[in-house]
């Protein structure tokens, strides 16, 4: 099969040179990737007497060095040369020349995806809900007018980070610092709303206060954090991402907080800046999980919410997905 298909591609160059114009002095074959010959002519007409020589013998001569080995990495490209013999009307080879090219394998690939560098900078936004514990459990299981509506209890996280390498190259080991601004909004349920006193803080009903119900009751508080973690990132045997694993824990400073409320058919916000007793720094513990370039985060706050004996005692929580 290859023989013929030579044979048909030489006939085709031979069948297209009356049509051109100019005449050409070579003719370049290319039999493979691997194989071409060049032929050689002084003019058109001796172009023209390739139709008398033997083509047969020229594909016998050429094959017969072929390499048909692939298993190597390395592989030859062989160039033939011939070159018109005006008076027995035949081609003469000149020269056989060959050149090593090596190939692109898998395994070349997969070096290069592993050479990332020890640091990397990124940043990262984590978009969820929060709640918060009271003794293990949430407020709406006893009642408290402190419970919060999940839906409406939402968690943004706005961070720059700086991810270090720990071992080689194809270590998936690594630790993690940033620099985070992150929001809690508390959105309570039914008509309870939060008052600062004196002495500390008071849920109350504002139907029982004001005869009208609330569209919106929430509390936000906004802080400043650095977190540190320590992360498990693995890939697979082509370097895509797979399983990350992470573990670590933030300290935080509280920027300000604030109420908003919204009565029931009325466009007006009502807003009071206050600290509501809420402490004024926060720590607490984070993990995530991610598969495939998907990541979860969750956080868990190890200090009350509030000040002692000025409001509950809750522990805040949020969890979500980081873009």
């Amino acid at each position: 099969m290859k023989k013929i298909n030579l044979l048909l591609i030489l006939l085709g160059i031979l069948c297209l040179l009356p049509a051109q114009s100019k005449a050409q002095d070579t003719i370049t074959v290319e039999l493979n990737s691997k194989t071409k010959i060049v032929i050689y002519a002084q003019d058109r007409a001796s172009l023209a007497r390739l139709r008398q020589l033997d083509i047969n013998q020229i594909i016998r001569d050429v094959t017969a060095g072929l390499d048909t080995s692939t298993a190597n990495k390395e592989s030859k490209v062989k160039t033939y040369e011939y070159e018109l013999n005006f008076e027995e009307d035949e081609m003469i080879m000149i020269s056989e020349t060959s050149s090593i090219t090596k190939t692109r394998t898998r395994s070349d690939t997969i070096k290069r995806v592993y050479k990332r560098p020890r640091f990397q900078q990124f940043w990262g936004i984590d978009l969820g809900l929060n709640n918060y514990l009271e003794n293990g459990s949430f407020p709406d299981a006893n009642n408290q007018p402190y419970a919060l509506r999940i839906g409406g209890s939402r968690f943004v996280s706005v961070g720059a980070y700086e991810r270090m390498r720990i071992g080689g190259q194809k270590s998936p080991f690594s630790v993690q610092m940033g620099l985070e601004l992150s929001w809690y909004n508390f959105m309570f349920e039914n008509n309870n709303y939060l008052v600062r006193e004196d002495e500390a803080v008071e849920f109350r009903d504002y139907q029982d206060d004001f005869s009208k119900t609330l569209r919106k009751n929430k509390l936000t508080a906004y802080y400043f954090n650095i977190p540190l973690t320590f992360n498990a990132r693995f890939r697979d045997k082509e370097g895509h991402r797979t399983i990350n694993l992470g573990v670590g824990g933030y300290v935080g400073v509280r920027l300000g907080a604030y109420t908003k409320i919204r009565e029931e058919g009325s466009s007006d916000r009502i807003r009071d800046r206050d600290n509501f007793f809420l402490s004024n720094w926060r720590y607490g513990l984070e993990g995530h999980l991610g598969f495939n370039g998907v990541l979860l985060f969750f956080k868990y706050d190890l200090n009350s919410l509030f000040v002692p004996e000025r409001g509950p005692n809750l522990n805040a929580i949020a969890f979500g997905i980081r873009l």
